[in-house]
């Protein structure tokens, strides 16, 4: 019997908790298997906080940020440290190759980054799926593709309350991993928690916040092309990675 390879995914995100409200239950449910997760910050969230300066704002989010990583068993966290709210005017060919460069030494298996609506319209969420998808072509052409995926808009985006069931792939917009997180509620909860500075987004101690908490996560696959319309999980087939 072969041993099993080990599975690596890797999140390119752009602030501190955009990898615990939208997708801290796939995180934490890959972590709590054996994946390997690296999580890429590209800035520093210095505008995040009303009525605090952009350097104390900075200091806090970046102890939050940790603390969430360490509730959501994220062992592997790079900081790009660009400045809020500017990713526009950063040097996209420095960004691009500096996250290619990421891509090749870690080579995930998993690519996660938001998609060109930036999944809310934020600016600094269009730029960094912009870069990712950018570094991920020339990843390819060193050799390592990995599977690579779009956050989207969905009810555990919304937080909202129920278990629901996976969408047609034609509402979603396409093939899609459609993540059962129910036994990572809790943990998902306590990252959301560890984002004090952000504590107008949550409401309710651990337990409650957790029980209002959909029980799955979904995920556009960008590539492969071709596969399931749904999927239950992002790495695709067990027996791509071992038995």
């Amino acid at each position: 019997m072969s041993t099993p390879a080990t599975r690596r995914l890797m999140a390119v995100l752009a602030h501190p908790d955009d990898e615990s409200f939208p997708i801290g239950g796939t995180l934490a449910k890959a972590a709590a298997s054996g994946v390997e997760v690296t999580l890429v910050t590209a800035t520093s969230g210095g505008l995040g906080i009303r009525d605090c300066s952009e350097q104390e704002a900075i200091r806090r989010r970046e102890i939050e940020l940790r603390a969430a990583c360490a509730a959501l068993g994220i062992a592997d966290l790079v900081l790009f440290g660009y400045p809020d709210g500017h990713l526009a005017e950063q040097d996209s060919e420095a960004a691009t190759e500096r996250l290619s460069r990421l891509l090749f030494d870690r080579q995930p298996h998993v690519l996660i980054t938001f998609g060109p609506d930036g999944l809310s319209g934020h600016p600094d969420h269009i730029r960094v799926g912009e870069w990712t998808r950018a570094a991920w072509e020339r990843a390819a052409a060193m050799g390592w593709r990995p599977r690579l995926y779009h956050l989207v808009p969905s009810p555990a985006t919304a937080q909202a309350c129920g278990c629901g069931v996976p969408p047609s792939s034609e509402k979603a917009g396409g093939p899609m991993a459609y993540v059962d997180i129910g036994a990572f509620r809790r943990v998902k909860a306590r990252a959301m928690g560890c984002h004090g500075s952000q504590r107008q987004r949550v409401a309710g101690d651990e337990e409650s916040v957790a029980a209002q908490l959909v029980c799955q996560e979904q995920l556009l696959r960008v590539w492969p092309v071709d596969g399931p319309a749904v999927e239950d999980d992002v790495f695709g087939r067990p027996e791509d990675f071992g038995s």
